[in-house]
Formats: C-alpha cells, structure tokens, sequence
C-alpha cells in the first residue's frame, strides 16, 4: 500500500507559503565541493526570499514523504533574509552552527526528495529529484527563489544562483537495439528538433568536434555508437548525456559480453583507437567509461557509465589486463548494477565488479603452467561445497575495449561492505575487515579486535576447555577449519602473508566471531610462483604441518600472519584437532575427491574451449597448450588427492588407519556422518584414533527406529538415540533405520488481504479461508492466482520448508507438519487509461505486451503500475511522430516509440504518426545501349523511375552488354550513396528527390576479314587456327595482337605479300608468317602467286649407256619426261 500512498503524495498541490524555501542541490557531488571533514558528500540550499531573518529550529528535513520528521533542524539554525545556507547530505545528523549535515543522503537515480516541513509537519517546500545531474552539476532555481528551475554546469553553493540554463539537451535514441547482427547494419539516430546529433564509432565521448549525424550510420564490423544532442543555436541547453550502442557484427559468443568504451590507454585498449596495444601510462584509474552488458544470449541488460580502475598487481605486467568497475550515482547512470549477475546466487544489486583475466594464471601471459582458470575454479569448488567461506562467486565472460576483442575474461563479486549488506546484513560500519597484502590493511573498522583475538588464542593454553570455549566465540571454527583445509590442500603458495582477508561482524542483531574470505587464488595446484615460502609448491608439499610453522615461531610471530600461529594452538585442543581432521577427511571423500575435481574441472573446459581459440588469436599460445595445462592440474588434484593422507599422517603420527567406512540409510531419512548429509549409502576414507559423531535426521513423513553395526568394531550403548559417536579402530559399516508414519496433516490455506486474489492446489482451485488434510510427505504444487486488481507479493509459510523462493507465485512443498499457508497479495486501485492513434489506422500501440485492437479505448489498469507502450506504424508508409500524454511523463521521452510510465491517474494515450514522405528516384544509364538497372527483380532502363519513403533504402544493381563495362555510380539531388560507388550492386539512402545514373565504359572494337588471293592459291592460319573458309571474320578491340602464317596451296604457288588498309605487319607485310596490331577495321588478303612451267625431255642413248642426275632423282629409263619450274 505504501506505492498508493506515494502516488497521492505526489498529486498534492502545496498552498503553504513560505518565505524559506529549496534552492538548489546536488545529488551529483564526487571529487568537487567536499565538508568540513574532508568528505565528498551530496548537499542542498535553502534560501530565504522574505525581508526577515527565520528560526529554523525545530522545522524538518527529508528525503522521505512517508517520514517527514527524519531530520529536525537543530537549535540555532537562523537563516537571515535573502541569504542562502548550504546543508550536507551527509548522513551524519549533526549542526555546529556552521557545518549543517542532514542524517540522509540523497540518491538521484533513485528519484529522491528535499521536503522542508514546518514543526508541525506542513509541508513548506520540497523538491522531486525526477532528473539526474550530470557528475559536479547541480539544478536550481535560475534565480534565487525564482518559481524557473534549471540546471547550473557550475553549481553555486552558499552564493546567489547565477549561470543557470535551461535544461540538458534531449538524449539522442538509437533506431535499433545494441546486441549481435549476422551482418552489416544501418543505424539510425534520433533526438527533438533545435538539436544537432555528434557521435563517435572508436568508442570515446562525443564532443561538440565530433562527426555531425546526417543519415543512417552503416556499420560493417563490431562498433561502439555513441551519440550525444548539442543545441544547434536555438536554446540554452547543455549537451546531453551521451546514448552509447554495441553493434555486435559477425561475431558471436557463448559467453556474456562486456563492452567497455572510454579512454581506456592504461588497459591497452586505446583512447578511441580501436586499441592494438595502446600506451600503458597513466595510473590505475579511476577513468570514466561506458559499459554494456550482454547476457550469454546475446541481450543487453543494462549499460551505465561509471568509473573503471585497474585490478591485480602481479598480473598488471600482462597485456591482458584487469579492471573493477565502480558504480556511482554521482554519474546521473545508474546508483548500481540492477540485473543478477551470477547464475548461482539471487543478488540483483552491486556497487562493484571485478573484471579479470585469470589474474597470475593467464593464458598465455602468466607461468608456462597457466590454465586461465585457477582462481575461478577452486573458488566454485568452495561454494559447492558449501564451505564456511565467503566467495568472490565466478562467471564466464568476453571482454571488448572500444570495439575491439580483449578476450576471455571473467567477472567476480567484490568482498566489501555491499557483499556484507547483502548476505550477513552487516554494514560497513558494523564491522573489522582486514587484508593481508604484505602487510594488514584495515578495509573496516579498527585493527585492535583482531589483535586481541590474537594475543588471547596465543598467550592462553588451548587444551584448557573454557580457554576453547572462550576462543570459539572471537573467532569461527568452521570457516576457520575450512580455510587452512582449502588452501593446504591445493598447496596456495600466495597466502598468508598475502592475499588473506577475513572479518567479524559487530552488529549487535547478528554477531559474527572473525571468518575468512577467499581472495585471489590464482597460485595453487603447481603455477609455479612460491611467495608463501613453502618447502615445495608439487603435490607432495607438506603444507599441513608447514602452514603452522612457514612464519617462524614465538617472539616473532606478529598479529600480521598470526593465523598460522592460532592454527597451531587450536591443534593443540583435542576436540578441534578431531573436529579439523574429519573435516578434511569429509572433504576428502566429497568435494576434493579426484573425482569430483576432475568431473569439475572437465566442465569448466568443456564451458571455456569454444571461446579459447579467440584468446589464443588475440594473445598467442594455442589451444592445444592450455588444454595441456589443464590436464596437469587435473594430474596435480588426483597425485594430491592420493598423496595428501601421506602428508596428514606424516604431521600428526598418533592418527591410526585410514579406514574404509560405510554408512547406510535404511528407508526414507538422513544421517549427518561427520559433516556429511548421507540419504542413501556413503562410503569414505576416515583416519581412526578420533571420534566421529553421526546423527540420524527424521524426514518429512518418516520415523528413525535405531542404529545398527553392520560390521566393524563399534558399539552403541543406546541404539535408539538419534546422536552417536563412534571411535573409529576399524572398517566400519553402520546403518541407520526409518519408517514412514503416515501421519495426517491439516494445512489452513488463507489470501491477505481476504477476498483478494485465491489459490490453486495440485492445479485446483481451493475455497480460501480453508483447512485441508493431506498425508504427510505429501508433494504440494501450490500456485497463485491473480485478477484485475491484485499483484501476488509472497508466500507466508510458517513450519514446512518451499521449494522453491516464497516470491514465486508458482511453489512447491512437502506437508511435513500442520501448517498456515497464506498467499499475500498488493492490492491496487484502479484507474481507467484511454489509448488512441492519429490518424485513424496510421498504426497501433501495444501496452503491457498486448496490441490494442481498436481506436479509441479506454481501459482500466492498477494504479502505479508501470506501464510499457510502444508504437508501431501500420506498414512502412507510415512513420511514428510522438506520443501525447497528459498527466504522466514518459520514459525515456515522448519521442520514442518504446516508452513506460508510472500509470497514477485517468489519463489518455495517444499514439501520433504521419506518412512518410515519399521521393521519386530516376534512373538513367550513361548510354541507352550500355546495359540495364534492376531492383527487386525487376529491370529498368534510362528514365525509368522508383518511389521511395525517406531515409528508405533502394538497392540497385547493375548489367552491363557486350563491349560496355560498368564503371561507377553517380547521383544528385536527395540519394546518398551508401558504400562503395563502384560496386555494381549498391545501397542508396533516400532523402529527397534525385537521380542515379550507371555510368559504363564503352570498349571500341572492330570486325577484321582475312581473305587470300587467288581464291585457292592458299591458306592462312590465325592465331594458330588454319582457316578453312574464306574470307574470315573476326572482331578484335584495339591493341589486339594477332599472328599470321600464310602457306601456298601446292608447289605451283608461292606467298607473295600481305595487303591491308591500315595495319602495320611486323616484321614487314613480305613475309609469310607475321604479327599485326589491331587499330581500325580493315580487309587483310595473302597474296600468291602461281609459278610458270615447262616441259623437258631428257634422253640417254645408247639406251642403258648410263645415267642422268636431276634434283628429282636418276633417270635410269631410256627416256623421262618432266617439268621444271620457271623462275
């Protein structure tokens, strides 16, 4: 109820006057004005516009309409006429008649108040923080106590309001969502008319230089939009705060995404260079920067801009670098991350982010061991164990730096005060928290408590009983325990004397004795690098005995590693030692089994291997390698897992076996073995000599009827009770025996408010207020169900446990117990909300998901709920204008056609859209001839014509005949080319009327005809080809080259020439074989010539007297007759 009652607060109208009223304020304050004690905090002015000085004493401060009376203003308090007072924000709740500190803070992003409140509460002044401030901005009255409010660049604290403008300008909007796109996308970018739109593509801030937006922004490949609105002249608004886009192109992940963008040198990510090993001055921050965030889908959850520092230390010297992020609400972005960020816990709220790159384990920059993985991977390890640990929980990720691929990366929660807030309900102020990096570090709190924890476990003798007691309430055993078992077993040769961090809460409702925090864990499991001091960092190290002597002993042990000392005095307490031991040998048979570490480990490389061939890209190695690294942690956890009895025997020699032990659940229970929950049969490795404590655990619907020792050489002297302690001197199998009861359970089932909202058991709907009977253990699917005007809040279960959170509105239970069941639900008033479109079927508007069917219509809806409309035109002839709204504001402006608002009271919205200008494009071809234009399928030829709407996209592409080739587009008037002019196939972007002209080259050619002369005195062969027919036609450009051979057609001819009108024939036109180079058309002709022929008679005589020599040969006949050729 209190959101109705916060809409009514915000309809009153305030017809109090009053001379002292709110003047200005900044929820905006980091690194500018700061108070008297050095601090940096928000603040707010009051000014007092009457002509006599008021007592303000008494009067009221908040930033709470349902707590008007938060802060009373002091004694002393008088605020002269027309003097303005400066108020801290602070929190701090005090006056010293100077130093004016309000006991609240104010957070923009969360639309806070000012209220000024008279001693009886009347409201005197206030003012709704309904817009954010730029960092150091402040907003105010222009003038002092003016009615006008604007924002000052340079605030104006304690002086008069002077400098103050309008507003900021509109923020530019994006035409399409950032994520992943499969291709090149055009991107259009919007804002109110007086502005003028800058942006960048390189991922810094847009400035008043920076590209002026005309048209649609193409882009091919992964790029960062940012976009910032200037005033083109027309008004006094400051540039606005900057939109900022990811445009995934062509790449894809399996992995979250980050976008970082800024200045972002000291990361090698450039300062809006696209990166490429950018300089590395410059400190570790903080630098502001924008950054998106990408769920493994591919969806952007949120983007903010905020402050970006540099993380690690030994891992700054890699190119693959960390970095925290730093939310403020100073920025005017967010106050924090809002989203859940790891899949394994439900916090939706952080102030931080570490965002690493496996620290001293990167791959490829880290030891030739490194795996890319450590510190993430035996984290996750203590929190599926449930270790008595605090964890920085661990995710998966890629990193982008101004569009630029930055590889596999991972992001963590932080430890700090907000970790604290969030699960221990300890704030920073109620707490120590120390880290030990070399040295202590109070983050927290004070130092002392944590060196009187120290001197007393040190001086006083442990085995004393009420000395152990006394130590178990300063510090805890469990998370104690668990923290020397995890880092001895993984051999964490970066501890103690580093990366050591652990607390103690103070707060009164919820003490804490001092527990640990795991930090950074990159060197475990042989990386290689041994600050700790270990005799070996392999699998055989003996860090169990080691750890308690790695720092010296006695007068020089300091309160600095005093953990290794305490460790040594608990184990001298007989109950710790036994309660340490079975705790490891627990761990041993569970979560740090070889086994469960391998199948573990596998999961994470299965998780990591589709993206590992990208980071090795980016920063060398091989896939290969890593996957060879990971296979030596796996041989380091099983040779460890194996080894480490070895070592827990070597260091303690009174343990005896270890022994086999088996413990059996026999029906439907539980047994708690050591710290193991068993529900069906366990098996395990246990040292003997100790005591080990088992307990047999009812269930829902069961009954346990007694121990029993299958074999082994235990004894139970009163089988029946529930808790045991064996002391183990043998194999052991123990069974524990249930039967189920079948007890009847009555659960009363009611709805608060009664008579609002019901509830659904097993998928019936049940009369409420009601009792009903079921059999124990019986499974329970409960749901609940919601009308018009209630909202479900949460289930009030009382003794059986939900499966499931008591938010959801769908759960399940075991009847275990009799039992209330309420289902809670808001109830809301209602109000009725009108929808309309202008002009009539010019489009639609969809609200809460569902698509308003016809215009006007009025319906009713819960009274602050908010509402999500969006716009859309009917069909691409129509383009949305505005929204018009009338007594609500839209987010994030009337202009965008995905909008929300806080739905109070009756209202109407109205949807506006207008026809989309339409521009005709005329085509045209350089030459009728050359070829032809298509678009959509369909062809055009010179002066052929196209419609299009504006800023629409006209694809064309282009055909060219024979002897033209295509050489480039040319356009006038309205048509922008949209890529490369000289590809055929081409986008236009149409703004206005114009022309698109395919400009061709026109190749010159000519037909060339070979003949010879006579017909049949010979033949030609061209190119290589013997002509066969006569004359030949064939058609050549110019500068061919052609080779000719001309050959008589039997002896009685010979070639004489070649004749032609206009070739050249090399080497000249009287040799039969020759070259020619095309210029012109032309007739080329062999020319031969039949040789002149006699008849010649020769005779021997005497007939057979001998013979006669011819080149022909011997005549040898009496007589021969031939023919010899002429000359």
């Amino acid at each position: 109820m209190k959101k109705i009652a916060l809409a009514l607060f915000l309809l009153i109208t305030i017809s109090a006057e009053s001379q002292v009223v709110i003047n200005e304020y900044s929820a905006a304050n980091r690194n500018v004005w700061t108070d008297n004690y050095g601090d940096d905090p928000d603040w707010f002015e009051l000014y007092n516009a009457g002509a006599a000085a008021v007592n303000l004493a008494g009067y009221f401060l908040t930033d709470n309409p349902d707590n008007l009376d938060k802060w009373e203003i002091p004694a002393g308090f008088t605020i002269n006429s027309g003097e303005t007072v400066r108020i801290w924000a602070s929190g701090r709740g005090e006056s010293d008649g100077t130093n004016h500190h309000a006991d609240f803070k104010l957070t923009q992003m969360r639309q806070e108040f000012v209220i000024l409140s008279d001693p009886g509460l009347t409201i005197l002044d206030q003012v709704w923080i309904e817009s954010p401030n730029k960092l150091g901005h402040s907003s105010g009255r222009l003038t002092d106590g003016g009615a006008v409010w604007g924002v000052f660049e340079n605030p104006t604290p304690g002086n008069a309001n002077t400098g103050g403008v309008t507003d900021y300008a509109p923020t530019p909007v994006f035409g399409q969502s950032a994520g992943f796109y499969g291709g090149a996308q055009n991107i259009s970018i919007t804002t109110e008319s007086g502005f003028d739109i800058r942006y960048t593509t390189d991922g810094t801030e847009p400035e008043a230089g920076s590209t002026l937006y005309a048209s649609a922004v193409n882009l091919a490949d992964v790029t960062t939009l940012r976009a910032k609105s200037f005033s083109n002249g027309g008004s006094d608004h400051i540039e606005s705060f900057t939109a900022t886009n990811t445009y995934f192109i062509g790449v894809s992940h399996t992995f979250s995404t980050f976008s970082v963008n800024g200045q972002l040198e000291i990361w090698g990510g450039g300062g809006g260079s696209g990166g490429g090993g950018g300089g590395w001055g410059g400190g570790g921050g903080p630098h502001i920067v924008s950054v998106e965030f990408f769920d493994e889908a591919g969806v952007r959850q949120w983007q903010l801009e905020g402050e970006m520092r540099r993380h690690g230390n030994d891992s700054w010297a890699y190119d693959q670098r960390g970095m925290r992020l730093h939310v403020h609400d100073e920025y005017g972005y967010a106050n924090k991350i809002d989203h859940q960020m790891f899949s394994v816990k439900d916090r939706t709220d952080f102030d931080v982010l570490i965002i690493k790159a496996a620290g001293s384990d990167n791959y490829q920059d880290g030891p030739p061991t490194a795996a890319h993985l450590r510190d993430g991977w035996v984290q996750t390890v203590s929190h599926n164990a449930d270790l008595e640990l605090d964890e920085r929980t661990y995710e998966h990720t890629i990193n982008y730096l101004n569009g630029e691929y930055w590889g596999v990366y991972e992001y963590r929660e932080r430890i700090d005060e907000d970790f604290t807030e969030e699960y221990y309900n300890t704030s920073g102020d109620e707490m120590d928290m120390l880290e030990q990096w070399g040295g202590v570090d109070v983050e927290y709190g004070t130092l002392q408590n944590w060196e009187d924890t120290y001197d007393f476990i040190r001086l006083n003798d442990m085995t004393v009983d009420a000395n152990y007691q006394a130590a178990l309430q300063l510090i805890s055993k469990e998370s104690f325990i668990d923290y020397m078992i995890i880092n001895t077993f993984f051999v964490n040769s970066d501890w103690l004397n580093w990366n050591t961090k652990w607390w103690q809460g103070l707060n009164p409702d919820n003490p804490m004795p001092w527990r640990y925090a795991l930090w950074d864990m990159d060197n475990i499991s042989d990386l290689g690098q041994n600050y700790t001091g270990w005799s070996s960092t392999g699998f055989e190290s003996p860090t169990v005995c080691e750890v308690a002597t790695v720092f010296g002993n006695g007068p020089s042990w300091n309160s600095d590693v005093g953990h290794s000392e305490i460790y040594r005095n608990l184990l001298e307490n007989e109950s710790f030692f036994q309660d340490y031991i079975n705790r490891y040998s627990d761990l041993l048979n569970g979560a740090l089994h070889c086994d469960a570490l391998t199948a573990l480990l596998d999961e994470f490389e299965a998780d990591m291997l589709p993206e590992m061939q990208g980071q090795v890209d980016r920063w060398g190695g091989s896939v290969a390698g890593w996957q060879g690294n990971i296979d030596a942690i796996r041989q380091f956890n099983c040779d460890r897992y194996d080894f480490v009895y070895t070592v827990i025997q070597d260091c303690f020699p009174d343990l005896e076996g270890p022994f086999n032990v088996t413990a059996n659940v026999n029906g439907v229970g539980e047994i708690l073995f050591s710290t193991t929950p068993v529900t069906d049969t366990f098996e395990g490795i246990y040292f003997g000599g100790l005591t080990i404590s088992l307990e047999a655990i009812e269930t829902c619907g069961s009954t346990f009827t007694g121990w029993n020792v299958v074999s082994g050489d235990a004894v139970f002297a009163d089988p029946m009770a529930f808790n045991q302690e064996v002391n183990l001197t043998s194999d052991l199998v123990v069974e524990a025996t249930f039967i189920p009861n079948n007890t009847p359970i009555d659960i009363y089932f009611q709805t608060d408010p009664p008579g609002f909202g019901g509830i659904m058991v097993d998928g019936i709907e049940i009369t409420t207020p009601g009792t009903y009977t079921y059999t124990s253990a019986t499974q329970l699917e409960l749901s609940a169900i919601e009308s018009g005007f209630e909202i479900f809040d949460n289930w009030e279960v009382i003794y059986n446990e939900i499966l499931g959170d008591d938010d959801d509105a769908v759960i399940s239970l075991n009847a275990c117990e009799n039992d209330t069941i309420i289902a809670e639900f808001d109830v809301f008033l209602s109000e009725s909300l009108t929808f309309d479109v202008i002009p009539a079927g010019s489009g639609t508007i969809t609200a809460e998901g569902v698509i308003i069917p016809a215009y006007p219509t009025t319906a009713d809806y819960a009274v602050d709920l908010n509402m999500d409309v969006e716009a859309t035109p009917a069909d691409a002839s129509w383009q949305f204008v505005q929204w018009q709204l009338n007594n609500h504001t839209l987010n994030p402006n009337e202009f965008s056609t995905i909008a929300d608002f806080d739905f109070l009271i009756e209202d109407t919205l109205v949807a506006i859209f207008e026809e989309v200008p339409t521009f005709t494009v005329t085509l045209d071809l350089s030459d009728t001839d050359a070829g032809v234009i298509t678009s959509s399928g369909e062809d055009y030829g010179a002066g052929d014509s196209i419609d299009i709407i504006e800023n629409g996209t006209l694809t064309l592409d282009v055909t060219a005949n024979e002897w033209y080739e295509f050489d480039y587009w040319l356009t006038s008037g309205g048509v922008i080319i949209d890529g490369n002019d000289t590809d055929a196939l081409l986008d236009f972007i149409i703004n206005g009327d114009g022309t698109i002209t395919a400009v061709f080259i026109y190749t010159e050619h000519w037909d060339i005809s070979i003949d010879v002369f006579p017909v049949g005195s010979g033949t030609v062969n061209l190119d290589g080809l013997d002509l066969s027919t006569y004359p030949y036609i064939e058609t050549y450009i110019i500068n061919d080259n052609i080779d000719l051979i001309a050959t008589p057609i039997n002896q009685w001819w010979y070639f004489s020439h070649w004749e032609a009108a206009g070739q050249l024939f090399t080497p000249d036109n009287l040799q039969a074989a020759v070259s020619a180079s095309i210029q012109s058309g032309d007739a080329i002709v062999a020319v031969f010539i039949e040789l002149e022929n006699y008849d010649i008679t020769v005779q021997v005589k005497p007939e057979n007297a001998g013979t006669v020599s011819f080149d022909l040969g011997y005549v040898t006949s009496t007589e021969w007759t031939g023919v010899i050729q002429g000359n």
